[in-house]
């Protein structure tokens, strides 16, 4: 045998040892894996419940109201209702949670249901404000912020003005709301940091 030559026995040895560190560095490529993926699942379950506690505190907020509160979602389906809704909708939760709005309003109802989804998928939020008009009395709005009363009796004009005013007085802080032409609002200073 040639100097530095292994023997079969060893050469066997050598095979046993190179096949079982490459079996080990498998596992340990495999193991390292597992414990990456188990990292990430618990970090998203660590901010999944996070999350779940914001949500609690809403959702005990959205229980207690007064008011009726319903979230529907974008298909206009009913995802949650409090209390106070279903009793002013005089049925149970499971009578209509998951159904469309559409089928939960009257027939003439459907026509504003419709347009206050196009609206809202839209991104405009409307509130609209329907007020009488008084015979005699002319209403134009020539552009968004500006609405032009006009007719012969002042005393009906003034009125329909100040009934208008009310839905949004103007406030000194942030200079907003409806005022009159030439009107000018004093403006007061916020809190200081």
């Amino acid at each position: 045998m040639p100097r530095g030559a292994l023997t079969p026995n060893q050469l066997r040895f050598c095979e046993v040892l190179a096949n079982a560190t490459a079996i080990a560095l498998r596992n340990a490529r495999v193991l390292q894996s597992l414990r990456d993926e188990t990292q990430r699942d618990i970090y998203a379950r660590l901010e999944a419940e996070k999350r779940l506690t914001v949500l609690k505190r809403y959702a005990d907020l959205l229980s207690s109201a007064p008011d009726g509160l319903a979230a529907f979602d974008l298909d206009g389906r009913l995802l949650f209702a409090n209390p106070s809704a279903h009793s002013l909708l005089g049925y149970k939760p499971e009578h209509y949670v998951g159904r469309s709005l559409i089928e939960l309003v009257t027939a003439e109802q459907k026509r504003k249901v419709l347009k206050l989804r196009t609206q809202l998928a839209a991104g405009e939020y409307p509130h609209d404000v329907d007020i009488a008009i008084p015979d005699g009395l002319e209403v134009k709005t020539p552009d968004a912020t500006t609405v032009e009363i006009s007719g012969i009796d002042r005393q009906k004009v003034g009125q329909l003005a100040a009934e208008i005013r009310r839905w949004r007085k103007p406030e000194p802080y942030k200079g907003k709301g409806i005022k009159y032409r030439g009107e000018y609002i004093f403006r007061k200073e916020g809190k200081k940091k």
